[in-house]
């Protein structure tokens, strides 16, 4: 008996045949959201803190990273590691910041962790952030320096390898990754990318296998939009934020819940002035 009754069977177009031939079963537990939010309070309140504080570098990145780390502690049921197929809550939010650096060999991507962000102001993420860039684009001793100088030596053919078994000694077994030159949990709970500053508005990031690393977050750049606002079109400032989720860590509901937590302070920061300046907050776990 049939589990699935099925009919004729279809004569298959060149392409077609080519699709069926090029993918397997889908695989990818990504979820994909975009948020637009409206920005002008944003820029306006960053822009004020700048000023009070001796024009500091305060950005729209660094205003991302803390609110996901408000989000993740408010809804501390999304701050998951997936360690042997089982869901295990972290006890710290340390939010990975990407940068794009220039090198002799060309543009090559890296980034900066930042630890322990709920316990941590507006001011001193900015700082962190800063000085570790700084590190970086000096070509002095980072947190990925061992780990990178390994990778330069291993051809392109066996790095997968590689990484297979770095991914099962440090995130099946759960054991520290020094032995590798890598700092303990060096991505974190969520990536945080700007491909505003490359000039894109939208783009939704992959997962990366290798990280257990269940959110990247991409910031677009802020442009003028058509808004309705009481009936009337008016010209606002947008930025879209894009969401890469891993399903497998939570479900539409509780994604929900995070955005829209996301979204209000995001667009009414001054509402929310606790969040960004306030004292040490107690664990969760």
């Amino acid at each position: 008996m049939q589990n699935i009754r099925t009919g004729k069977r279809m004569s298959g177009i060149s392409y077609r045949k080519i699709s069926i031939a090029s993918w397997s079963h889908p695989k990818d537990p990504s979820i994909y959201c975009q948020l637009e939010v409206e920005t002008s309070n944003a820029l306006k309140y960053i822009e004020e803190i700048n000023k009070k504080n001796n024009n500091k570098e305060i950005t729209l990145t660094h205003f991302v990273v803390k609110i996901l780390g408000e989000c993740f502690y408010k809804y501390n049921v999304l701050n998951l590691v997936l360690i042997r197929n089982k869901l295990f809550l972290r006890k710290e939010t340390n939010v990975f910041v990407s940068t794009l650096l220039r090198t002799k060999k060309g543009k090559d991507l890296s980034g900066v962790s930042v630890k322990d962000v709920p316990n941590l102001n507006l001011e001193q993420i900015a700082d962190v952030v800063g000085k570790q860039i700084e590190i970086l684009r000096k070509s002095k001793e980072s947190e990925l320096e061992g780990f990178q100088s390994i990778v330069k030596w291993i051809p392109s053919l066996f790095l997968g390898i590689v990484y297979k078994i770095i991914d099962f000694v440090i995130y099946t077994l759960n054991l520290s990754p020094r032995l590798f030159g890598l700092p303990s949990d060096p991505i974190g709970s969520v990536i945080v990318t700007n491909i505003g500053s490359l000039g894109l508005e939208n783009a939704f990031v992959p997962l990366s296998p290798y990280t257990r690393c269940p959110l990247i977050v991409a910031i677009g750049k802020t442009k003028k939009k058509p808004v309705v606002e009481n009936d009337i079109v008016v010209p606002k400032d947008i930025t879209s934020i894009n969401f890469t989720l891993d399903h497998r860590y939570a479900d539409g509901a509780d994604a929900g819940l995070f955005l829209h937590y996301f979204k209000k302070i995001f667009e009414n920061p001054a509402n929310y002035s606790g969040v960004f300046f306030k004292e040490e907050k107690d664990s969760k776990i």
